[in-house]
């Protein structure tokens, strides 16, 4: 089986832009651009500055699918409400959720997988400043090398 990747965490900072890199209709990136971690979407592809064990991450480059990059987000979920649960209690939600829906995006288990995941989550000031309750979920070559394309459905 194969080990979790990259764990990134979400904090408040100020906006970078209003309006962000430019969507299609549908919502799907056409342009790359820089977009704070809590902008990200269900479906964006991403390249992430590298961080490890829990490290805060403020912004990403967001880029299309078919475009090299890092991550891609699969699904996202919220946590319960109520006083924040501890980063360790977080982090326990965010694995069993992420792994929760990792097959059926990908299409194979994940202990038969090539991919990894990785997770944005809510800090203990995103949840107390932001109301942040959304957990984002991430795939990610276990090699670490960028790849194009979508991974849904690759049987990777």
């Amino acid at each position: 089986m194969m080990l979790l990747a990259t764990v990134l965490a979400a904090s408040a900072s100020c906006s970078l832009t209003d309006d962000g890199p430019e969507r299609d209709a549908s919502g799907a990136l056409i342009e790359p651009g820089e977009v704070e971690a809590l902008d990200l979407r269900l479906g964006d592809c991403f390249n992430g500055p590298g961080a490890e064990g829990g490290e805060t991450v403020l912004t990403v480059m967001v880029v299309p699918c078919d475009q090299l990059h890092e991550f891609e987000v699969y699904h996202a979920f919220d946590l319960a409400d109520g006083d924040f649960p501890g980063m360790d209690v977080v982090q326990n939600l965010w694995i069993s959720g992420c792994l929760d829906e990792f097959e059926r995006f990908v299409g194979v288990p994940f202990d038969e997988s090539d991919l990894d995941i990785s997770g944005i989550f809510p800090t203990e000031e995103t949840w107390n400043d932001l109301n942040d309750r959304e957990v984002l979920c991430s795939v990610t070559a276990v090699s670490g090398e960028p790849r194009s394309g979508s991974a849904r459905g690759a049987r990777l």
